[in-house]
């Protein structure tokens, strides 16, 4: 399965990063937008490896903490921040390696209570860091439940990789974005 980069693109054409034109949009628009962009990714990513749910963490090194930016069960203004080391997305974001678990009931970092909240029942996880141009995660896409029913795999993993590599500098602008201070 395939997904292709232009609705991503579209959006970064729409923030000016492509043509270096960033400076003649009002910031108000350009944090709307990043934001847009960063909900389109993860909604690409959802798509290309068929899963029920996706959701994106920022990684706050200064906070020591991983903050929730685009999840289906979170109201937009909610701030969703846990400590850097814990949980599945943790475990990806301080290794700076992919985690997969098959069966995240059987996993002790996996936290039962947003399944207990939300409804949600969810039996595979897939964490996969985002590195910066310096190699450093600067965030975590964090898959639930592949719709198939199997568990993730490796090809999830590369084809994941080969999408994010596409996108990835663009993607690091846009997280710097999405950090900026509301006006």
């Amino acid at each position: 399965k395939q997904i292709h980069t232009a609705p991503v693109l579209a959006v970064f054409y729409g923030l000016g990063f492509a043509t270096g034109n960033v400076a003649g949009i009002a910031l108000e628009r350009k944090l709307a937008l990043g934001h847009l962009a960063l909900r389109v990714f993860t909604r690409r990513v959802s798509e290309l490896l068929d899963a029920e749910r996706a959701s994106l963490f920022l990684v706050d090194r200064r906070r020591g903490e991983l903050v929730l930016r685009v999840a289906q069960d979170v109201e937009k203004g909610d701030s969703v921040r846990i400590p850097l080391g814990s949980g599945i997305a943790g475990a990806a974001a301080t290794s700076g390696q992919p985690v997969r678990v098959a069966d995240a009931y059987q996993d002790p970092r996996f936290n039962r209570d947003v399944d207990l909240r939300t409804g949600f029942r969810t039996r595979s996880v897939l964490c996969l860091p985002l590195h910066d141009r310096s190699g450093e995660v600067f965030a975590v896409t964090q898959l639930l439940n592949r719709r198939d029913g199997q568990s993730f795999d490796a090809a999830d993993e590369k084809r994941y990789a080969d999408f994010a590599a596409s996108l990835g500098v663009l993607l690091e602008s846009l997280v710097e974005l999405d950090r900026s201070p509301s006006p």
